[in-house]
C-alpha cells in the first residue's frame, strides 16, 4: 500500500518530534548549593516516561547550542517528588568555575531534547560592586510577572526570595501554581543583556502543608524542585562584602533550638564580612499583623539578640503583604547603628492595609506591590524600593542619589490604612426566629480624621445566594458621623445561625476634593437573638 507507506513516512518523524518536545527540558533555573563563585546548580524538569541521564554542556564561550563544540560536559541526577508522577526533576551541579565568569550552557539530553543556550554569570570573589533584588509573597499572579520583568531590567547579579513563592501550600494538586511561577521566572528573569538570574529561595508558610511547625516532607516542592541545602536554613556568601543567612521562621524548623545555635555560630564564623543580611518570611517587626503575633515574638526572642550581638546589617522580611522600612533597631529600641528591617512581602500578591500613623519602629510604610533592589560595595549598601510601574519610590540611606525623587513618587501613591475599629459601629441583624430571610443593618461611620472622607459599605462574605442592597457613598465632615443602611436577604429562608455577613467599610480621605489615602476595615454583622 504505497499510500500508507507514504503517510507513515510523514507521520512517524512528526510523532517522534512531538515526543522529543514533550521530553525536552522545561523551567531551567539556577541556584547554588555552596560557593557562589565556583559552583552553580542547574535545575530543570521534563515529562519523559523514563529518565535519561541529565546533562549540561557548558563553556566560557557561546557555542550556539551545538553540543559537540562545548568543552565541558557534566552529568547530574534525576528524581520524582513522591506522588507527582507526571515529571522528572533533574539537577546538575557545575563545579570548578571561575568566579565572576560567564558560563554558556545547554541542559537536557540529546536523546530527549536540549534546552536553548543560556548564559549565567558566577559571583566574583573580590570586592567588585554587586546588585541583587529581593522580596517575597509572589504567587502565580499577573502582577508577579510584571514585577519580575522590572526586576530583570535592573540587571541583578542574583535574587533573594523570602518565601510564599507559588502559593501551592505543599499540596500535589496545586502543582500548577509552581508551573506558572517557574514559567514566569524562567521567561522574565533574564537581564536586558541576556543573563539568566540565579536565585536563593527561603521557605514560607505557603510552601508547607500546614504552614507552621511541620516536617520537611510537608514541603515537597521547596525541597524537591530546588537543591540548596538539606535544611531550611543556610548561608550564602556573595563576593568579599556580603553574606546572607537564609532562615526558617517556624515552618519546618523552630526559631530556637538547633537553628538559633547554628545562626549564632554562622554569624560568628562570618564576623569579618563587612555586611551581613538575613532573609526569612515572618517579620520580627510587622507592618500589618499583630506585633505580638507568635512568629514575630519568636523571631524577636531567638534571633534579634543574635542580630544585635553580631552586627547584622539588614533583615529582609516578608509575609505581611505590605511595604515597610524601619528605623535602625537594637534591643527593641531605635538607635543610630542598629539593624535595618525591610519588607514586607508584596512581590505579586495583593497588598494589605497598614496601621495609621505607623508603629514606633516604622519610618515608611505603604500598601504597594514592590521589590527591593540592593547595591552592595565596600562603601556600603543602598536600598531602592521599586513599584508595579517600575518606579523607584524609596531610597535608603535617605541622602543617597535619587532619594528626593523617590520620596515624591511615594507621596503621590497614597496608601490604604486599617480602619480604626472604634470609628465604625454595626447594628445587629435581627435573627430571633429559627430561620432568617431578610433584614437591615446600619453602619455608623465616625470621621476621626482632619479631612473630609467619602465612605461606602460593601458585603464581602455572605451565605450562598444572599443579596444585598448597599447604601450610596456618604461624604462625612471631620468630626462628624453618618449612617449607611445595608439591606440583606436570601432567596430561600436559612437557619438563623447561618445568617453570617461581613461588611467592608472603605473611606477615601479627600485632599482638595479628590481621594488620596484610604481607610479600610472588615466588620462582622452581629446577630440579635
Amino acid at each position: 500500500m504505497p499510500g500508507l507507506r507514504a503517510l507513515s513516512s510523514i507521520l512517524l518523524p512528526l510523532l517522534a518530534a512531538f515526543g522529543r518536545a514533550q521530553d525536552a527540558p522545561r523551567h531551567v533555573l539556577f541556584t547554588w548549593q555552596g560557593d557562589t563563585g565556583t559552583t552553580l546548580t542547574v535545575h530543570f524538569q521534563n515529562f519523559a516516561q523514563q529518565p535519561l541521564t541529565p546533562r549540561v554542556y557548558w563553556d566560557t564561550e557561546p557555542r550556539g547550542g551545538l553540543v559537540a563544540e562545548y568543552r565541558r560536559r557534566t552529568d547530574g541526577t534525576s528524581h520524582r517528588i513522591p506522588g507527582l508522577n507526571d515529571r522528572w526533576v533533574h539537577r546538575v551541579q557545575l563545579e570548578g568555575l571561575e568566579p565572576g565568569a560567564t558560563i554558556h550552557l545547554v541542559a537536557g539530553n540529546p536523546v530527549t531534547g536540549l534546552s536553548r543556550e543560556y548564559k549565567v554569570r558566577t559571583i566574583p570573589h573580590d570586592d567588585r560592586p554587586l546588585r541583587f533584588v529581593t522580596g517575597g509573597d509572589m504567587g502565580p499572579w499577573a502582577e508577579t510577572r510584571v514585577l519580575l520583568r522590572h526586576a530583570a531590567r535592573t540587571k541583578p547579579d542574583f535574587a533573594l526570595i523570602g518565601g510564599d513563592i507559588a502559593y501551592a501550600n505543599g499540596r500535589l494538586e496545586d502543582v500548577d501554581n509552581w508551573d506558572s511561577w517557574l514559567t514566569y521566572w524562567t521567561e522574565e528573569m533574564v537581564t536586558p543583556d541576556g543573563f539568566a538570574v540565579p536565585v536563593v529561595l527561603g521557605i514560607g508558610n505557603h510552601e508547607v502543608d500546614g504552614g507552621f511547625g511541620q516536617k520537611p516532607e510537608k514541603a515537597p516542592f521547596y525541597f524537591g524542585f530546588f537543591a540548596q541545602d538539606p535544611r531550611s536554613y543556610f548561608t550564602r556568601r556573595f563576593g568579599a562584602n556580603l553574606v546572607c543567612f537564609i532562615l526558617d521562621s517556624g515552618h519546618v524548623a523552630e526559631h530556637g533550638g538547633a537553628q538559633a545555635l547554628w545562626l549564632d555560630q554562622a554569624l560568628q564564623a562570618h564576623r569579618e564580612v563587612p555586611f551581613k543580611a538575613a532573609l526569612y518570611h515572618v517579620p520580627l517587626y510587622p507592618s500589618h499583623r499583630d506585633f505580638e503575633g507568635e512568629g514575630s515574638k519568636a523571631g524577636r526572642a531567638h534571633w534579634a539578640p543574635l542580630f544585635d550581638r553580631h552586627g547584622l546589617t539588614v533583615a529582609f522580611e516578608n509575609h505581611d503583604h505590605t511595604w515597610k522600612r524601619t528605623a535602625p533597631l537594637r534591643a527593641n529600641r531605635v538607635v543610630r547603628d542598629g539593624v535595618l528591617y525591610l519588607g514586607d512581602g508584596c512581590f505579586g500578591v495583593a497588598p494589605r492595609t497598614v496601621a495609621q500613623g505607623g508603629r514606633w519602629y516604622l519610618r515608611r510604610q505603604a500598601t504597594l506591590h514592590h521589590f527591593w533592589q540592593v547595591e552592595v560595595s565596600r562603601a556600603g549598601m543602598v536600598y531602592r524600593a521599586v513599584d508595579l510601574q517600575g518606579r523607584v519610590f524609596d531610597v535608603y540611606p535617605e541622602d543617597a542619589p535619587g532619594a528626593a525623587e523617590a520620596a515624591a513618587v511615594l507621596a503621590a501613591h497614597g496608601t490604604r490604612f486599617a480602619m480604626p475599629q472604634e470609628a465604625v459601629t454595626v447594628t445587629p441583624l435581627a435573627a430571633g426566629a429559627a430561620t432568617w430571610s431578610a433584614g437591615t443593618t446600619r453602619v455608623s461611620v465616625h470621621n476621626r480624621f482632619a479631612a473630609p472622607i467619602l465612605a461606602n459599605v460593601s458585603v464581602i462574605r455572605a451565605p450562598a445566594g444572599a443579596r444585598a442592597v448597599e447604601g450610596e457613598a456618604v461624604r462625612i465632615a471631620p468630626g462628624a458621623s453618618a449612617q449607611i443602611e445595608v439591606r440583606l436577604r436570601v432567596a430561600t429562608p436559612i437557619p438563623a445561625k447561618e445568617a453570617i455577613f461581613t461588611l467592608r467599610v472603605h473611606a477615601d480621605v479627600l485632599a482638595e476634593g479628590r481621594p488620596r489615602d484610604a481607610f479600610v476595615g472588615d466588620f462582622a454583622v452581629p446577630l440579635a437573638r
